[in-house]
């Protein structure tokens, strides 16, 4: 009768191998991330360069089409932008009567909103504001 145990010997060389084979592995992982950055960097670099001789030599519209081919981000502008939004907020406040709810409700949402927006940096102006009680 044939036994096909593995001996202790067998598991010692596949423990080992195993082992091995997982080193491996997570050396080709770290490889596989080092490469990436520095291919981003790469990248980067290249767009940084593109962009500057495009201004240098007044080449801005040909490079951008260049770099949009490459996959890679053209320049960009500062742009201003205004933008208006209309937003339903609830309030819940004691009052004598709807007009008084109304009021109420609109000035402490004005008083919050104020003090929210400069927390995020942005410049809100309030130019109209209406209520009515549901």
């Amino acid at each position: 009768m044939n036994d096909l145990s593995p001996t202790e010997g067998d598991v010692q060389r596949l423990t080992a191998a195993l082992e091995d084979t997982q080193r491996q592995l997570s050396q080709a992982r770290r490889n596989v991330e080092q490469t990436a950055q520095e291919l981003a960097a790469f990248r980067t670099r290249v767009r940084d360069v593109a962009i500057r001789y495009g201004d240098e030599h007044d080449w801005c519209g040909v490079l951008d089409d260049a770099l949009r081919e490459l996959g890679l981000s053209p320049r960009t502008h500062p742009y201003d932008v205004e933008i208006h939004i209309r937003a339903t907020r609830n309030a819940h406040v004691e009052a004598v009567d709807n007009d008084d709810a109304v009021n109420k409700a609109i000035a402490e949402l004005t008083i919050k909103e104020n003090n929210i927006y400069p927390l995020y940096g942005w410049d809100v102006r309030i130019i109209e504001i209406t209520g009515e009680v549901d």
